[in-house]
């Protein structure tokens, strides 16, 4: 694996080759000046590297937002779901808008340079973007690039260097770097493993700093039994923003999603943004000539979506979730978990469960109970998936929207 300090020594050389390449863009742009600058009288004295500050002392700095009280500027952020839950459409949407200075889903953004390392699916990006820029009407100017290539960023600084230098040569300041997807940046290691992810987020963060501290999304795949990231739980631990992608609903004339944030370490957690896809001609010609673009849904969109499309097994589940809360709930603790919710253990919520369901008639017991394990395994995803319910560390709640109280005589689970 690689060490810290052969990131530390890549990234200074990389920073070489920036620094070099700024130097001949400036030499060819060079126009002697007026006069020459007054000499200061005293020399200034290096900052240090480390100091202490005295409380007293310190200021607050307000926070800084790539895309408004959504991703961080600077910040490392994790954005993932399902396989086809459009989690590349959504990522490339906000490279679109702070590329093209214009609002990702409503929200402002701080404009610039962005380059996209599509490392999967990169055969249809023209496309992609094509529609993004058609439907918004957005101009890029030359500050959207992409790398369409399988990179090693983990096991060695090599592909990183290769990167920079060939960002360097662009011109481009990238204060946005998107990685899609994680799995074909990782060289062929283990997801699991806390000392591969900690290579890989290592390499990040050297990329991140050779561009001046840019912002950095990585794309990744959802965990195939809990909505979370696959893979070690040190990545959520490095991640300053979590973005949870899910769809929500697809129709021959609808599709809609929903972009969840599951963590903000400077800022509120469990916000949800609607949106749609739209379909989008992108031949003048050729009526079939089609990609989709992301678009801002109506926020009573989802939610009314969800509820209608709910399975006998989802009514059961938030059924007995809310007697589980009511029987074992206890205040949540964790600044990841919305304030004032109660929260209850997965295994209270199971037994509430499998005493609700109906059996599927099977005569043999063992199948009877793996049928309905499996049932409660796809009634938690899909309410997971639809933000009808939360999840954290093995401890769930329910969400506003989803929790009706059991005395009103006009509800139906």
């Amino acid at each position: 694996l690689v060490a810290a300090q052969q990131v530390a020594d890549a990234v200074a050389h990389a920073q070489s080759v920036v620094e070099s390449n700024d130097a001949v863009q400036d030499a060819e742009t060079w126009e002697e000046p007026d006069a020459a600058p007054e000499p200061s009288e005293q020399p200034q004295e290096p900052k240090p590297r480390i100091r202490v500050e005295l409380e007293e002392d310190m200021t607050s700095e307000p926070v800084r937002w790539l895309v408004d009280n959504l991703i961080p500027a600077g910040g490392l952020v994790g954005l993932f779901g399902r396989p086809g839950s459009y989690k590349s459409f959504v990522s490339l949407a906000i490279a679109s808008a702070v590329a093209s200075h214009t609002d990702f889903l409503g929200r402002a953004t701080e404009p610039g340079s962005c380059v996209y390392i599509a490392a999967e699916g990169g055969s249809g990006l023209k496309r992609r973007t094509t529609a993004m820029r058609m439907r918004h009407g957005l101009d890029f100017e030359g500050r959207l690039g992409f790398v369409r290539a399988q990179l090693d960023l983990r096991s060695s600084v090599d592909d990183m260097e290769l990167l920079i230098e060939a960002i360097a040569k662009t011109g481009l300041k990238p204060k946005l770097l998107v990685f899609d997807t994680l799995n074909r940046l990782y060289g062929g290691g283990d997801e699991n493993d806390a000392g591969n992810m900690s290579a890989f987020l290592s390499i990040i963060g050297g990329l991140q700093q050779a561009f001046d501290g840019c912002t950095a999304i990585v794309v990744h795949h959802q965990g195939h039994a809990e909505a979370r990231m696959r893979g070690s739980s040190s990545l959520l631990g490095a991640v300053d923003t979590e973005l949870h992608v899910t769809k929500v609903l697809e129709t021959e004339t609808s599709r809609l999603g929903q972009l969840t944030v599951t963590k903000q370490k400077d800022g509120e957690n469990n916000v949800v943004v609607p949106y749609g896809m739209d379909i989008v001609n992108i031949d003048p010609i050729d009526p079939h000539e089609t990609s989709l673009a992301v678009v801002l849904a109506d926020d009573n969109d989802i939610p009314a979506q969800r509820s209608m499309r709910r399975t006998s097994d989802e009514k059961v589940a938030i059924e007995a979730l809310h007697h589980a809360l009511m029987q074992f709930g206890r205040p949540a603790t964790s600044s990841l978990m919305p304030a004032g919710v109660k929260i209850v253990e997965e295994k209270h919520w199971r037994a509430e469960f499998y005493s609700r369901r109906p059996g599927d008639g099977h005569e043999d017991k063992k199948k009877a109970i793996e049928a309905t394990r499996k049932a409660f395994g796809r009634a938690r995803s899909r309410l997971i998936g639809g933000n009808e319910i939360g999840h954290r560390d093995g401890q769930y709640w329910l969400i506003d929207h989803s929790f009706v109280p059991f005395d009103d005589p006009g509800h139906e689970f």
